[in-house]
């Protein structure tokens, strides 16, 4: 078996290749592993603050529901965080469509599992 090549950072084209696909942020880092025979293997290493999940009543009006997240908004940014992640279920077309009103973006093309690995 041939020895593995270490694991870099990616080179300013590398990163440029993925970028259309890949959500990049200011807290993402893209590594390499080199593929001798062919193209080498990109992961995007993103820190990231999550605000998820959000447990809103079952009477919590849209109106309540944008105070609270709008309050939250504002505790992140004072603590100097420029974006967050959550989920939305892709059953809740009002909730996606109002979140989409407030300028948040989908960062995916179609609905994902989400998981978690324990290291």
């Amino acid at each position: 078996m041939e020895p593995l090549e270490p694991i870099r950072p990616a080179s300013p084209e590398e990163i440029e290749s993925i970028k259309k696909h890949a959500d990049l942020t200011a807290n993402s880092s893209v590594l390499v592993f080199e593929n001798k025979s062919g193209e080498p293997d990109i992961a995007v290493i993103r820190y990231a603050v999550e605000m998820d999940p959000v447990f809103f009543g079952k009477d919590t009006s849209n109106r309540r529901k944008a105070a609270f997240i709008w309050g939250l908004q504002n505790i992140l940014r004072n603590m100097g965080i420029r974006e967050y992640y959550f989920m939305c279920d892709p059953a809740n077309t009002e909730w996606i469509k109002t979140v989409k009103e407030w300028g948040a973006e989908e960062t995916t093309e179609q609905p994902e599992l989400r998981f978690r690995k324990n290291l």
